[in-house]
């Protein structure tokens, strides 16, 4: 009960009575402890049993771990050597690109404006890489080039849908670029796409290649086979390539309007047709003559498409192989018949008048007054 403290304080006095605890029967703490006993074990093995799940499903866990960070580990490998291998790649490609020769260049297709230059524009153009990347296409190649340009781009977009058509083509052009000495010269252009991951094409890659020299050849080359074309079609010989047989291969005799001759007159025809019966022994003579001694000289006697027969004097060399086996022959010949009628006609009227002057009744003599003495004189 609540009062007063010897100090003045107040407070709480309680009392506790203690009842005294009834044991229970020996048995029964027996049977007691060993069902507790009992209870405990079961725990146990259930704690453990859960232990062991947990466990195993840790040990899974750390296995599939494991095996991932092992893929992971590979997958790191494969990366890294493939990335090395991409440097050294691209460090190969572009020592290859800035080495080379001919002029390797990306255009951008929604530019037009270059994206990459080779520094062998240079030595090629006269320009630095970076002054002709800032060139426009108008800059860098003639107005006609350009023109012939924007046509087959134009063409080569257009063709590029459709179905029947390599993605990876290119194609081959020549152009006149323009160099920094203010001049154009000639350069073969190869060309391709470059295209997204949908495959439309966003850039133009292009190889050039400087060919001023190989174009300068071709103009002397042409104007060199023009003039021997012009002696071949308009120069006074007859001149013929025919094989071992005698066919004709090339000839210009249709360009000869005494002979009367047409072009396809002469396809597929021997020389043997032309030539007259009497004479075919004499044809058959000059092949095994040319061919075993490699070049024959003389008089052949050809006839016209009238009929007329004339008379040919030719030269004519053996063509071979690379391997010296022949194969064909050159004939070059002239048409000698009206001198060799004026050359009888003349030997004819030597005679004649020959003749005249040995059976003449009167004594006619020819006199040297310089070496005072006679020439001739007649009979």
């Amino acid at each position: 009960m609540a009062g007063q403290t010897p100090t003045g304080m107040s407070g709480c006095l309680y009392r506790v009575s203690w009842s005294p605890r009834i044991k229970p029967p020996f048995w029964k703490r027996i049977f007691r402890r060993r069902q507790d006993t009992r209870q405990a074990i079961e725990d146990l093995q259930r704690s453990n049993r859960l232990v062991q799940q947990k466990y195993d499903e840790v040990s899974r866990l750390a296995a599939d771990l494991n095996e991932i960070n092992q893929k992971l580990v590979e997958q790191k490998a494969q990366l890294e050597a493939q990335q090395a291998a991409l440097i050294t790649s691209e460090s190969q490609y572009r020592v290859l690109a800035d080495n080379v020769t001919d002029v390797i260049w990306i255009l951008d297709l929604a530019t037009l404006k270059f994206d990459y230059i080779s520094p062998s524009v240079e030595r090629v153009r006269g320009f630095t890489p970076e002054e002709a990347k800032t060139m426009s296409l108008e800059e860098t190649v003639s107005r006609e080039s350009l023109d012939h340009v924007s046509t087959i781009l134009a063409e080569e977009l257009a063709r590029d849908n459709q179905t029947d058509v390599d993605p990876q083509r290119s194609r081959t052009i020549e152009i006149q670029q323009a160099h920094k000495d203010g001049s154009y010269r000639w350069a073969e252009v190869t060309v391709s796409f470059f295209r997204d991951d949908n495959g439309q094409p966003t850039a133009i890659m292009g190889v050039t290649r400087d060919i001023e020299e190989r174009k300068r050849t071709e103009l002397v080359i042409a104007a060199s086979e023009a003039k021997y074309r012009n002696l071949f079609i308009n120069g006074s010989d007859l001149l013929c390539i025919h094989d071992l047989e005698g066919k004709l291969l090339e000839t210009n005799l249709p360009y000869k309007k005494r002979y009367g001759w047409l072009k396809e007159d002469l396809e597929d025809l021997n020389l043997r047709d032309i030539i007259p019966d009497r004479f075919q022994g004499k044809f058959d003579r000059y092949i095994e003559r040319i061919t075993r001694e490699g070049s024959d000289a003389g008089h052949l006697t050809l006839a016209t498409k009238d009929g007329e027969e004339v008379l040919l004097e030719y030269r004519n060399a053996l063509i071979s192989d690379d391997a010296g086996h022949p194969i064909a022959v050159h004939g070059a010949a002239r048409d000698v018949t009206d001198r060799v009628r004026a050359q009888e006609a003349l030997k004819e009227s030597e005679e004649k008048y020959r003749e005249l002057v040995q059976y003449a009744p009167a004594g006619i003599y020819e006199f040297d007054l310089e070496a005072m003495r006679f020439i001739s004189v007649n009979d």
